[in-house]
This record gives structure tokens, sequence and C-alpha cells, in this order.
């Protein structure tokens, strides 16, 4: 089942919405982008790129979802409601986010700025 039914916005510039068909290397561009990052950085816990096929999947569950800013695509990543493989089996409902990638051209203060506000402690 399809966590959104089409876009949504998340800031006045960036909308988040289901990747469609035809769009899988740009899913997987931005999550070897970040694969590289990690490796760079000792982490090695993704393929230097995800198998086409699994994006492809997740992309006809609507599973696959990409953020897009004024200039395209800034960050994607993949929510299901079950992952048995990774999770096991369960009965509780629940959403699991996987595979979450920014891409480096979206910086990290840009995203703050845009995102929700900071919480603040009231005393």
């Amino acid at each position: 089942m399809p966590i959104l039914a089409g876009p949504e916005p998340l800031t006045p510039e960036a909308t988040i919405r289901p990747a469609r068909a035809g769009e899988e290397d740009v899913v997987l561009d931005l999550l070897a982008e970040a694969a590289a990052w990690l490796a760079a950085r000792g982490i090695h816990q993704w393929p230097q790129r995800f198998p086409v096929d699994s994006v492809r999947h997740q992309i006809r569950a609507g599973e696959a979802l990409l953020i897009v800013g004024p200039g395209g695509p800034i960050a994607t990543c993949a929510v299901s409601e079950a992952d048995p493989e990774l999770w096991g089996e369960t009965t509780e409902p629940a959403y699991y986010l996987g595979r979450l990638a920014v891409g480096s051209s979206t910086s990290r203060t840009r995203l703050k700025r845009n995102g929700p506000p900071a919480s603040t402690k009231s005393e």
C-alpha cells in the first residue's frame, strides 16, 4: 500500500512525493552518493550501488519517495509497512523508514533553515 497518494508539501520550497517509474536512476544516484559519503568515513553498511530491481520494486509498491526542491530531487527514502527480512515478522502496525539519503548539493543549513522550527525547552 503506498504511503503517499501524491505530492505533499514539506516546506515552501520542498515537496515529498512517490518516486515514479523511470526515476530509478534518480533514486539510485542519491543512494550511491550517500553510500560513497559513508564509505569515505569508514562506514560500509550500503553497497556502492543498490540493485535496480530493488528500487524498481519499491517504486511499484509506492514505497520509494523523493523529496524535490526547486532544482529537482534533493533526497530519497523508502517507507514500508513491513520489513520481515530485517526486523522479523510482527503483527504490530508500523512504518519502517530506510534508505534515507540526502544529496550533497543540499546543505544541512538549508534543510535546517527550511525545516520545522527547532523545539525549545520551556521553563
